[in-house]
């Protein structure tokens, strides 16, 4: 009896560490994709894609430019979270000269300021 629930302990623990191990493998991947939106001069277009893990917001423009927002990079969010505000379809405004970005939808408009 005491083995049998040994080895299920033991394989809980090895299923546990293979999944964080590929969800390591995996944000770290994003993360190389991604460049943070700060480092970057320019980006505008609409949302096509988006994944969001832990607040961090990964987003693809036009299905051609990426961008990482991380919610610690934004100095005054609304009560909502950008992560929570920001759909497919909405539009996005940035310029490193002004350093903020403006997240449009359908009838509202969001400013962002970024941390450096």
């Amino acid at each position: 009896m005491k083995k049998s629930k040994l080895l299920i302990v033991s394989f809980s623990i090895a299923l546990l560490l293979i999944a964080m191990t590929f969800s390591d493998i995996y944000y770290s991947n994003l993360n190389k994709e991604y460049p943070l939106l700060s480092n970057l001069e320019s980006f505008e277009g609409k949302v096509t894609d988006l994944k969001i893990h832990f607040g961090y917001t990964y987003i693809e423009l036009d299905s051609q430019k990426r961008a990482l927002i991380r919610p610690s990079n934004l100095k005054n969010e609304p009560k909502e979270k950008f992560h929570q505000l920001v759909k497919e379809g909405d539009f996005i405004l940035f310029s490193d000269s002004r350093n903020e970005f403006t997240l449009k939808q359908m009838d509202k408009d969001f400013r962002f300021i970024i941390k450096n």
